[in-house]
């Protein structure tokens, strides 16, 4: 029986537990994995075990035996909790690999208590495939 989970908790801090292989794809949202037995929090209760199959970069399916695309990763998630992505509140962005960083760690959602508006912008235009104006 596959269970919905609440809107807010569809998008979870899976960054320790894909593979590098997955990781490492030049198109990561194209790789289909699913999370074998693995404890999942959605913010507000617990699923001591079940799976969870992502497919097209978002979750497709959450249940114990759900199925998972052809072709897909298979990940033992035993032992290990899947959670909402967590929110840091006060950070300071010295360097932007320092956002990859915060990402491995769970937190999806970063707030700067101190970036240049410059350094903003430069970041915002190479995450967009150009370059910033200012040096």
């Amino acid at each position: 029986m596959l269970k919905r989970i609440p809107r807010f908790a569809v998008i979870l801090a899976f960054a320790v537990l894909i593979p590098r292989s997955v990781r490492a794809n030049s198109n990561p949202a194209a790789t289909p994995f699913v999370i074998r037995d693995v404890r999942l929090f959605d913010g507000e209760h617990t699923i001591p075990k079940t799976d969870v199959v992502v497919a097209d970069a978002k979750i497709a399916a959450i249940g114990s035996g759900a199925s998972a695309p052809a072709g897909a990763q298979v990940i033992d998630g035993s032992g290990d909790t899947l959670l909402p992505g967590l929110i840091d509140s006060h950070v300071h962005l010295w360097q932007q690999n320092e956002l990859k960083q915060a990402l491995v760690f769970g937190n999806t959602t970063v707030l700067d208590m101190l970036m240049s508006w410059q350094n903003a912008q430069n970041w915002k235009a190479q995450e967009n495939g150009g370059r910033g104006r200012h040096r």
